[in-house]
């Protein structure tokens, strides 16, 4: 980028706001996206530069928002989006990557199984791994891989591939591979019968979020459509406006908004006990 916009991106990317908005982890993955997918064909190669973009984006959106509907509630409700609207995706991101991990980790403990037992080292089974996976897995063995072939040592790169990974079973398959480095046992049998369960477990979870799944979605519409309806008619009928900021429009909203809250914390904690 030339001229004044390139001077604008220069002076905004090297701002403390913009430095320090990028530090949450949802904006971070966000500009990440748009710059990959979308901004980098156009020449916006930085994930400064698609933030500072999407950013001023927003902006400008809940501006047009306000305008529109003439009032301060769509100016809110962009501003809103500007924060929920990250978050939810780099959360929905992560979930789906932990599904990605959970369902590749059985094949994980067959194929380091085969490489051991075929006589490779456990550097060497790392390798392989790497090299016979896909996506973040094979992404972060790649990393342990580069570790140990850097000089770190094995036991150091396998518990920080156990804590990038997070999955059923990563902890068992580190403690194996650190006590199969020390005293040299074989792990072929243990690790086939661990990938075993390891997909018994996996297929339990999916037979539990299955059997959930109308559940989950019934609690997330009756907590959000309060707050959508209350959105909804502020922003279309100016007498609902007017009386939702009298003093006892505000004291009901804030009670009703704390026991939607409340409501949805309990949830939660249910749902995550069944999970479990």
């Amino acid at each position: 980028m030339t001229g004044y916009a390139g001077y604008f991106f220069q002076f905004a990317r090297n701002s403390i706001f913009v430095q320090y908005l990028l530090k949450w982890e949802p904006f971070s993955y966000v500009s990440i996206q748009l710059r990959n997918r979308f901004l980098y064909k156009y020449g916006i190669t930085l994930v400064s530069d698609a933030f500072v973009l999407f950013f001023i984006s927003d902006i400008a959106a809940s501006i047009l928002f306000g305008i529109l509907f003439e009032s301060v509630i769509g100016l809110f409700c962009g501003l809103l989006l500007l924060f929920l609207g990250p978050y939810f995706l780099y959360e929905h991101a992560k979930h789906q990557t932990a599904l990605e991990i959970a369902h590749m980790m059985p094949s994980i403990f067959r194929t380091i199984a085969v490489a051991l037992g075929s006589g490779l080292t456990l550097s060497q089974s790392i390798e392989y791994v790497s090299k016979h996976t896909e996506g973040v897995v094979s992404e972060n063995f790649c990393i342990a891989d580069m570790q140990i072939k850097c000089g770190f040592p094995i036991e150091e790169a396998i518990e920080d591939l156990a804590e990038r990974l997070d999955a059923p079973g990563v902890n068992l398959l580190a403690s194996a591979l650190v006590i199969s480095h020390r005293t040299g046992s074989p792990l072929k049998s243990l690790l086939q019968k661990t990938a075993e369960l390891v997909e018994l477990q996996e297929k339990n979870q999916r037979l539990i979020a299955t059997k959930t799944a109308q559940v989950r979605l019934s609690a997330r519409i009756v907590c959000l459509l309060p707050v959508v309806l209350l959105i909804v008619l502020s922003l279309l009928s100016p007498d609902f406006q007017k009386g939702l900021f009298t003093p006892s429009g505000v004291i009901c909203t804030s009670i009703a908004m704390v026991m939607d809250c409340i409501a949805l914390l309990i949830i939660r904690s249910i749902m995550k006990g069944v999970m479990k």
